[in-house]
């Protein structure tokens, strides 16, 4: 009976010195980075005073947009037609979701604000498909039916 208290003592007390080391603060410090030396500047004479002219401050520079990728994107246009020449306007998006309550309210709201905001026209209509269940179901049915939202 004995060998056995020590034995469960022996494996809580490295049950809890593991936790304790895995908990510690490392005690090396980082290696600490060695800074170049610095040159000094030769002084400017009363002469070189004369000549120089004052230091020109630079304009900031216009943030720019960032640019399309320089490489063609790969996707099967058999599949999913010419989507570089894709023109969106006008088109209808139904949108199936999940959310109840609140969430679903600010769902709502979003595809407001965007169906009255957006530029290209498009029109998104939110449908609520039940619960998370209900809403997979229903898309693993819509699969081979092709019965899906768009």
């Amino acid at each position: 009976m004995k060998g056995r208290k020590l034995l469960a003592l022996l494996v809580v007390m490295v049950m809890v010195l593991s936790f304790v080391a895995a908990c510690a603060k490392p005690t090396e410090e980082p290696a600490k980075t060695v800074e170049p030396a610095k040159t000094e500047e030769p002084k400017a004479t009363e002469e070189t005073k004369k000549t120089e002219e004052p230091a020109k401050t630079e304009e900031p520079k216009a943030t720019e947009e960032p640019k399309a990728a320089e490489h063609p994107m790969d996707f099967d246009k058999a599949i999913y037609g010419d989507l570089e020449n894709l023109d969106p306007s006008g088109q209808t998006v139904t949108y199936w979701y999940q959310h109840t309550g609140s969430r679903e309210e600010l769902m709502l709201s979003m595809i407001d604000e965007f169906n009255r905001t957006n530029e290209w026209g498009i029109t998104v209509e939110g449908i609520s498909q039940g619960g998370y269940n209900d809403l997979y179901q229903k898309i693993v049915a819509g699969i081979p039916a092709k019965q899906l939202p768009t």
